[in-house]
């Protein structure tokens, strides 16, 4: 899914689409941090979304971490909350880079 903004799309329509779209599993992985926390609590409230995984970048090493259960076949189709993965297996929403399109 092409998540970038269209014809004056808001950022918040764009997300809301995708969060209602089957291009995710429901699932989540997201950072060890209060943004990460945060946005994971509101998103699962709203879209029932289920928390598998944190992702930690830490001394130019990057893990990730899941839950008993899940692989990375499930992680792979989440959504990456609070992340900038330029990935094209990985659908992510970050706030930290930007990057042309």
């Amino acid at each position: 899914m092409d998540t970038r903004p269209n014809n004056g799309d808001s950022p918040l329509r764009v997300l809301t689409e995708l969060l209602e779209s089957n291009d995710w599993n429901g699932k989540l992985v997201i950072s060890p941090d209060v943004d990460g926390l945060v946005s994971a609590n509101l998103i699962s409230h709203l879209f029932n979304a289920e928390l598998i995984g944190f992702y930690e970048v830490s001394n130019k090493k990057s893990k990730v971490l899941l839950s008993e259960g899940n692989n990375w076949s499930d992680a792979e189709s989440a959504l990456w909350l609070d992340h900038d993965i330029i990935d094209p297996r990985i659908i992510s929403v970050g706030q930290h880079m930007i990057h042309p399109y």
